[in-house]
Order: C-alpha cells, then structure tokens, then sequence
C-alpha cells in the first residue's frame, strides 16, 4: 500500500511538472511571436536585463537625448544670430545710402541735400534695429533683456568733445555666451553699445551738426565710412558664429542618427534567430504536449 502511495504521489508531481512546462513553453512561444511580429526584441528593461543588452539600450538613449537637448539649443542660437545679422545688414544699407547723400552734399548740388533730416531719418531706422526683440526679449541689451537697450538717440548726441561714447545705452556689459557642445561655448552676444553703434551714431549727428560748413560734412563721411566698415566686421563676426554651430549641429546630428541606429538595432528582433528560437520553441512545446498525452491516459486510481 506505501509503494502504491508513493507511486500516485510520484505520477501527480509529474503531471504538475509537466503542465508548468506546458505554461513555459507557451509563454516561451508567444514571446518570440511577438518579438518577430513587433520587431523588437524586448518591451521592458525587465526583458532588456533578460537579454543583457540594458546598459548598451540606456547608454545610447542618454546619449542621444544628450544630442537632442543641444540640437534644440543650437536652433535658437542661429535663430538670434540671424535676428542680429539682419540688424546689422539693414544698418550697414542705411548708412551706405546715407553716405552717398554725405558725398553729394561735398558736391556742386548740395544746397539741396538735407542732411539734417536724412540723417534723423538714419537714427530712427537705427533705434529700431537696436532695440530689436528676438522671442519677446530685446537682442542687443547684454542681461538686461526686458530693458530697451536704445533710447532718445535722434535728439541726443553721443558725441562728447568731439569722441563717441555710449551715453545712451541702457543694457549691461554681459555678453551673452551659450554651450552648444560638451566642450564648446560660443560667445556670440552683441550689445548696442559696441563701437560700431556708436560710430554709427555718433556719424549721423555729426552730420546734423555740420549744417553746410565742408570740413564738419568731411567729418562726417569719415566716420559713417569707419562705421560702416565697423558694422561689415561685426556682421562678419555673427555670420561666423552663425557657421560654427551649423557645422557643429551638422555633426551631431550624423552622431545623433548613429546612436539612434544603434538604438534600434539593439532593440530590434534578429529575425534569423528568432526564427530558429520559434522552431525550438513549437517543439518543446509539442514535447510537453506529448508527455502531458501519456499522463492524461492514466487512470484516477493512478493519483489515489
């Protein structure tokens, strides 16, 4: 009778055996079904640890979030660099139409230049592109970005004993600065009191204050040609910085799309081997099939 006890013990623990490696083996099945339909070789870090590829997954995801965030900060460095850059190309037109006013006033028809208006006209142009805003905040005040960095310059001379000075700028002496790669920051920030604005001010008053005497008017055309040689440096230097993080953001973006690569293909499914692993799979499951078969077969005094 103990023989017969142990013996139906023995057939029960066989069959719980072999249904709990039915389960497995169905388990085992439908995960590679779904890897070769989704394409991905895992949905969780838990999956991810399973496979031993849960290190490589995060490191590339880092790294490319990393890319992403100075990808992003880089486009809106351009965008204020382009902002800049067409101040200063609408300023550097302004003063080379004016100077050809400057030059006919030296000539033989100069009685019928008005100077004086034209060059208000000029100051006004030149507060506006100086007091320019770039996403609500103006561009040439340094850290003083709520603050109208221009003001009052077409009826207030910046001129002071015959030298230029930036008596009317309202900003800071912050240059703006911005980390567009691990191991760059670029300095790209004008402010409205660089001396190429104040040439450029400091020109048109002058031309004010020459009325009709030659040698002011002289003056004049000297500095708005200093000045405006000034604002070709100065547009030169923001369309270099301008070049530099393009090409920066050129090549983090073939890194980007590399990781990203990498990325994929690490949680992509090897079809070749899950294909192998699926036909391992049916078999063992058909295995378990069969071997729960032959236990089926056995009677219930078999368990008793």
């Amino acid at each position: 009778m103990a023989v017969q006890a142990t013996q139906s013990f023995a057939n029960l623990t066989s069959y719980t055996n072999t249904m709990n490696d039915i389960n497995r083996a169905r388990n085992e099945l439908e995960e590679t079904k779904r890897q070769i339909s989704s394409g991905k070789a895992a949905q969780t870090f838990e999956k991810l640890s399973d496979l031993g590829i849960t290190e490589g997954v995060i490191d590339n995801e880092s790294r490319i979030t990393i890319l992403e965030g100075y990808l992003q900060n880089n486009e809106v460095i351009k965008a204020k660099l382009d902002t800049m850059d067409l101040s200063l190309d609408n300023l550097i037109k302004q003063l080379t139409e004016f100077r050809g006013f400057v030059v006919q006033k030296r000539s033989s028809s100069g009685k019928f230049v008005d100077l004086k208006s034209l060059a208000k006209s000029v100051l006004a142009v030149t507060e506006e592109n100086l007091n320019v805003k770039f996403q609500g905040k103006y561009v040439f005040s340094g850290s003083r970005v709520n603050i109208k960095p221009v003001n009052g310059i077409i009826d207030h001379s910046n001129v002071i004993n015959n030298r230029v000075s930036p008596n009317y700028y309202r900003g800071d002496a912050v240059i703006e600065t911005g980390k567009i790669a691990d191991n760059f920051r670029l300095v790209f920030g004008v402010t409205a009191d660089n001396k190429a604005f104040q040439n450029t001010i400091g020109a048109l008053h002058k031309a004010i204050e020459a009325g009709d005497k030659d040698e002011r008017i002289k003056e004049a055309y000297d500095l708005t040609s200093t000045a405006i040689n000034d604002l070709i440096d100065l547009r030169s230097t923001v369309r270099y910085s301008r070049q530099q993080v393009t090409q920066i953001s050129d090549n983090m973006k073939i890194s980007r799309d590399y990781y990203y690569e990498l990325f994929t293909e690490s949680l992509a499914t090897k079809v070749e081997e899950a294909s192998v692993k699926l036909n391992r799979d049916m078999e063992i499951l058909m295995g378990t099939y069969q071997a729960y078969g032959k236990l089926s077969k056995l009677s219930l005094t078999n368990y008793l």
